[in-house]
């Protein structure tokens, strides 16, 4: 495996519980992609600034527009 997908849109996960799983993936040699709970700009932010590789943002429209 290259990477592991850490969900925090299904599961009791918050950013803050989520930096240890990150970690964890980076000691195995994983690539931490965390799967956030909306496209919000600041969540996003977030989770990038503990450390995930990428994110995953569910639920995606071709129209929706990127909230603040």
């Amino acid at each position: 495996m290259d990477y592991v997908i850490i969900d925090l849109e299904h599961g009791p996960n918050s950013v803050q519980s989520v930096q240890n799983l990150i970690r964890g993936a980076q000691v195995a040699g994983l690539m931490p992609i965390v799967r956030v709970k909306e496209s919000c700009s600041s969540v996003m932010g977030e989770v990038l600034d503990i450390g995930a590789g990428g994110i995953q943002v569910p639920q995606v429209e071709r129209e929706r527009k990127l909230r603040q």
